[in-house]
C-alpha cells in the first residue's frame, strides 16, 4: 500500500459527490445504484456514505455506503475508480463503514460480493469478514453467485 494520508481525504459523501458517485456505480458495477437512490439512502437517509476524495481536487477516488438498521449493517457498496486502485481506499472506506456501524450499535455487518471478485474478498477478508452463506445466481450480466460475508462488531481482533 502506498502514503497516501496526505494524498487523500476521507469524507462524509455529500451532494456535490453525487454525480461522480453515480458514475463510477456506472464504471464498475452490471447493476448500478442510481444518482437518485444514492441521495436517498446515503445522504439524510437510512443509510451513510464515504468517500475518499484527492486532497488538491477534491476529486473523487472511492466511495463506499452503508444503511445500519437496529444491529446489523448491511454494506451497499464499495467501489474504487480504476485509475485509484491499489492506494488503499478501499481499506479506508470499509475502515469508516465499521467505524460508523459500531457507533450506531451495530453488532455484525453484511454484504454480498461476485464469488468471482478475488480483489473485494481479499480486502473483505483481510477487514475480518467470514463467509455465511451464497445466494446462487444471483448478479446478472455474467450471472454468478454472490458469498454473503459477515463481520461481527463486538470482536477486538481489529
Amino acid at each position: 500500500m502506498l502514503n497516501n494520508e496526505n494524498e487523500f481525504k476521507l469524507v462524509e459523501l455529500g451532494e456535490e459527490h453525487v454525480a461522480s458517485v453515480a458514475e463510477l456505480e456506472k464504471i464498475c458495477f452490471s447493476s448500478p445504484i442510481s444518482e437518485a437512490n444514492l441521495k436517498s439512502f446515503l445522504i439524510g437517509g437510512i443509510g451513510k456514505g464515504f468517500v475518499c476524495v484527492e486532497t488538491e481536487t477534491d476529486n473523487v477516488a472511492a466511495y463506499g455506503g452503508v444503511i445500519v438498521a437496529a444491529d446489523e449493517a448491511q454494506i451497499l457498496n464499495i467501489a474504487t475508480y480504476p485509475s485509484y486502485r491499489g492506494k488503499g481506499l478501499g481499506r479506508r472506506i470499509v475502515d469508516a463503514i465499521i467505524g460508523h456501524s459500531k457507533d450506531l450499535g451495530a453488532s455484525f455487518i453484511t454484504l454480498e460480493v461476485r464469488e468471482a471478485n478475488d480483489v473485494a474478498i481479499g480486502l473483505y477478508r483481510s477487514c475480518g469478514f467470514y463467509e455465511v452463506g451464497r445466494l446462487k445466481q444471483y448478479y446478472r450480466h455474467p450471472t454468478e453467485d454472490a458469498l454473503i460475508l459477515r463481520r461481527d462488531l463486538d470482536s477486538q481482533q481489529f
